[in-house]
């Protein structure tokens, strides 16, 4: 109940905004994937989708661990793969795209027709390519520009066994033969038998990255095929063929509703209800595990609020406590540490030895998340009730100077320090004393300046957060005459 309590809390108009954008992402990636024919890869991460997902609801430390650490290698990993998928991806993102269309397609189409026919009676190969509305040349290599109006002479010309740039495509674009020996890139896919040769898995190849409409010759076979979308056709007569160029010439939105229409819609309704269904599922996988109540301890540091001024806490007060908290895996996993704190009220305490009970009350958390226990639970402190005074730090010397040495001076700075005294420090009448380190004599042999801490009697606490370093400044004098080179030199 606390999970679906939360799932509805999530429930809003951003919710309905996130399924969308999501539903939008899983129809680009499907009919991507479709019209590339990478199935296999896909249905494999599909598959892998569908195990992590269930080790998740399972709980499945092992799984999950591997799914976690590998999820960055396999990120790149598929970005390498489907570089091309996520290229098509990017250019259909765009719905409103240029074709271009001319008053002579007519006869062009005419011309073009009469030329695949010849070539197909010759047994000559050929490769036309008529561009659609996604941009070709980057799918393009080598060839030659020509800028030339197409005619049948010129393009058996250039598909002729003895022409040396037979083997390769011709471009046919805005009307005009703009590039011939041109090279395409061979399908990635298996939609090809290996019977067919490389013109014709070249031709495949660009229909699966774009829209062209590509016609291929067969000089084996002598046949006429054309290639649109990652499906190949032969064609039986120039009747078809003049079919298939007219709805690429004339492919756009006004096209009348016939029944092919009608299904071809039906279908995309069909795909894109389809989509919202799957980005529906995966939206709320995503929420039920984000949502997902779960409980974890966190080490929190203490923070002791100032007690009154007459009073001090004495000894190694505890620094920190482990909290244990519950609420959704989201926000205890993306938690900011600093964000926890446990604070202990000491404002209005009284002197002496006390225990402190702790409980949510005491510990600042996100509005997410609930405190369910602290341990310890309870806290032993004790306040003292002190004097703020400025004490006199003393150098501690131990041991003897070496023999021909003198002492004469040892200055600490700073000489006072301000500390927090018992009151019953004072109850003997005298004053408390502050030391510092050891200076062992035994191991100085001229006037030196030595960095030392603070030690200070039992009870006895720095008004700051810690006592300061001193600097310790020692003086030295030597008991015997100086001799210099100059005296001994008078004496010989």
């Amino acid at each position: 109940m606390n999970k679906l309590h939360s799932f509805i809390e999530v429930l809003n108009w951003r919710s309905g905004l996130d399924i969308i954008l999501l539903g939008l992402i899983v129809y680009l990636i499907y009919r991507t994937v479709r019209s590339m024919g990478t199935w296999k890869i896909a249905v494999g991460i599909a598959i892998g989708a569908v195990i992590f997902s269930i080790a998740s609801l399972l709980e499945l430390p092992a799984a999950e661990w591997i799914f976690a650490n590998a999820s960055s290698v396999l990120v790149l990993g598929l970005i390498i793969i489907f570089q091309p998928e996520i290229r098509r991806f990017l250019e259909r993102s765009l719905p409103f795209r240029r074709r271009w269309f001319t008053t002579e397609s007519s006869k062009l189409g005419s011309l073009l027709i009469e030329t695949l026919f010849m070539l197909s009676q010759r047994r000559w190969g050929a490769i036309i390519v008529i561009p659609g509305s996604d941009p070709v040349e980057q799918w393009l290599s080598g060839g030659t520009d020509a800028d030339a109006l197409p005619s049948i002479p010129l393009l058996l010309s250039l598909f002729d066994p003895d022409s040396p740039g037979h083997d390769g495509a011709v471009v046919l674009n805005h009307g005009r033969l703009s590039r011939y020996a041109v090279r395409l890139p061979l399908s990635k896919t298996s939609r090809l038998s290996s019977d067919y040769g490389t013109r014709h898995h070249a031709a495949m190849g660009l229909s699966e990255a774009i829209d062209a409409l590509v016609f291929v010759v067969s000089e084996e076979r002598g046949t006429v095929s054309f290639l649109n979308q990652g499906i190949m056709k032969k064609l039986e007569s120039k009747e078809a063929a003049q079919d298939v160029l007219t709805k690429h010439f004339q492919k756009d939105d006004s096209q009348l509703k016939t029944d092919k229409n009608i299904r071809k819609y039906s279908i995309f309704l069909l795909e894109i209800f389809l989509s919202l269904f799957v980005a529906t599922l995966l939206w709320t996988m995503v929420v039920l595990g984000l949502t997902e109540t779960r409980e974890m301890i966190f080490t929190v540091p203490i923070e002791y609020t100032p007690p009154p001024k007459h009073l001090h806490l004495t000894g190694d007060p505890p620094a920190e406590v482990k909290v244990h908290l519950s609420g959704p895996l989201s926000s205890l996993s993306s938690i900011d540490l600093s964000e926890l704190r446990t604070i202990v009220d000491l404002s209005k305490a009284l002197p002496g030895k006390q225990t402190l009970l702790l409980d949510g009350t005491n510990v600042q958390t996100p509005r997410s998340l609930r405190v369910i226990e602290l341990y310890p639970s309870s806290l032993e402190i004790e306040l003292k009730e002190v004097r703020e005074i400025e004490l006199l730090v003393s150098p501690q010397l131990l041991g003897k100077l070496h023999q021909g040495l003198t002492l004469t001076s040892v200055d600490v700075s700073p000489p006072l320090v301000k500390a927090f005294v018992p009151q019953e420090a004072f109850s003997n009448g005298a004053t408390p004393k502050l030391l510092t380190t050891p200076v062992f004599l035994d191991n100085i042999y001229k006037s030196t300046t030595l960095f030392g801490k603070i030690i200070a009697p039992a009870g006895v606490q720095p008004a700051d957060k810690r006592w300061p370093d001193v600097q310790i400044k020692i003086s030295l004098k030597s008991d015997e005459p100086m001799i210099n080179n100059e005296s001994l030199k008078s004496t010989e």
